[in-house]
């Protein structure tokens, strides 16, 4: 009865919890799984959320090289896809990774310079948030900022064309953004946003 969705984030829920269990040889038959389920289907972006999640599976159970390996698949589609999404939300367990890969002058030049250039916005992200983080009334313009001009915002918060812009102009700053384009996509790697496929599955 579940969508493929539903069934999607239901795998990668297990997934973090067998790894989180240490139950590193189920969690990897699990992931293998689910990485035969993408491409069958060819969901680019569901393979790639697994394959963010091996990284973190392989980088917990000490197998660097295999997480490596998990990342530089990640970024080769994200070439394809301008997602980074999955990879920067496991920041934790990813950054090094991406500095070893971006050290790497083995490494394919264009996985190189993608981990490199990833590893920078996650370090800009990461130091913007630690600078002044987002109020309530900022989040909210925030979350509906995509897709919507001042004034549709305004009637959504019930805001004067003045205010919607003075909130703005506090979230560029906060996430030293360019533009609204920008403060999403700063947004979206600091995990302040999801990306737009990832919201919550609706209905049955």
């Amino acid at each position: 009865a579940q969508s493929w969705r539903e069934a999607e984030m239901l795998a990668c829920a297990r997934l973090r919890l067998l790894t989180a269990e240490g139950a590193f040889d189920a969690a990897r038959e699990l992931a293998a799984a689910l990485q035969t389920a993408a491409a069958e289907r060819g969901a680019v972006r569901m393979g790639m959320r697994g394959l963010a999640l091996s990284a973190v599976l392989e980088h917990r159970a000490g197998e660097d090289g295999r997480a490596r390996g998990h990342v530089a698949g990640d970024l080769r589609l994200d070439g394809q896809t301008d997602y980074a999404w999955p990879l920067a939300r496991e920041r934790g367990a990813v950054v090094p990774l991406l500095e070893d890969i971006a050290g790497d002058r083995k490494a394919d030049a264009a996985v190189r310079a993608a981990a490199g250039g990833l590893r920078d916005a996650m370090a800009d992200g990461a130091e913007a948030a630690q600078a002044r983080p987002l109020n309530g009334g900022e989040m909210e313009v925030l979350a509906l900022l995509e897709g919507r001009s001042d004034r549709e915002i305004g009637e959504a918060l019930k805001l004067s064309h003045d205010g919607v812009r003075s909130r703005l102009r506090r979230i560029f700053a906060a996430l030293g953004a360019r533009g609204r384009h920008d403060a999403v996509h700063r947004a979206r790697a600091q995990g302040l946003l999801p990306p737009a496929d990832d919201a919550p599955p609706s209905g049955s």
